[in-house]
């Protein structure tokens, strides 16, 4: 990657304080400029049509799956989409990082274990596994999905 690489980051997080957490520590990484969204629910990627494409996803997964993250996660690998996506756990939970990774996941991070340093790692993992270049163009995420 470049010295500072610029990242569209779309985060799925239901809850207000994790959520603060998370755009704190996306902010603190030296290594990339990001602009980010936020949503709600699976519903949230019909309006995505509007904002243009996503580098990255970061996408919420409730301690027994539950929640709209792997709805989410589920409903763009359907749609062939192979944008990058992590997956922040409520907790550590193997079995759920292992449903997650087979859906098409491409990490899991616990919130239990989030910094900047654990963020930045699982997004430079995430892009490690992309079958094609960082910085291919993209087309608009919201084209392919709903």
């Amino acid at each position: 990657m470049n010295a500072t690489q610029n990242l569209s980051v779309f985060l799925h997080e239901d809850d207000p304080g994790y959520a603060y957490l998370i755009e704190r520590s996306l902010r603190s990484i030296p290594s990339y400029e990001l602009t980010y969204s936020r949503l709600c629910g699976p519903e949230g990627l019909v309006d995505r049509r509007t904002r243009g494409p996503v580098d990255l996803f970061l996408l919420a997964c409730g301690g027994d799956g539950a929640g709209f993250g792997l709805e989410i996660l589920r409903r763009l690998r359907e749609a062939g989409d192979e944008t990058p996506v992590v997956m922040t756990l409520r907790r550590r939970d193997t079995a759920l990082a292992r449903r997650c990774l087979r859906l098409g996941a491409d990490g899991t991070l616990p919130k239990s274990e989030l910094s900047p340093a654990r963020l930045a790692d699982a997004i430079r993992t995430a892009f490690l596994r992309l079958p094609r270049a960082v910085d291919a163009p993209r087309e608009p995420v919201g084209g392919r999905v709903g």
